[in-house]
């Protein structure tokens, strides 16, 4: 927990250190983003949305592992 929050502090409260030799930096800009990270950037949100809104695709295929652990649990806790 403790490593988590310090990440978090360094992502986004830590002071930036410029350096003189790149001046994108010094103004914040980043390049253009190319084809295959736009492609990847849709993948994965459209993946995420799909999978928050509606669970059962990746419940269906955890459900049929979990039984045996779960009757396994129930018998010995009986």
């Amino acid at each position: 927990f403790g490593y988590t929050l310090v990440k978090i502090h360094e992502a986004f409260f830590r002071k930036r250190v410029w350096r003189a030799d790149n001046e994108d930096e010094k103004t914040g800009l980043y390049p253009p983003m190319t084809l295959p990270e736009k492609t990847s950037f849709f993948i994965l949100i459209g993946c995420s949305l799909a999978v928050g809104l509606y669970p059962r695709l990746l419940t269906q295929w955890i459900e049929p592992a979990l039984v045996p652990l779960v009757e396994t649990l129930n018998a010995v806790a009986k």
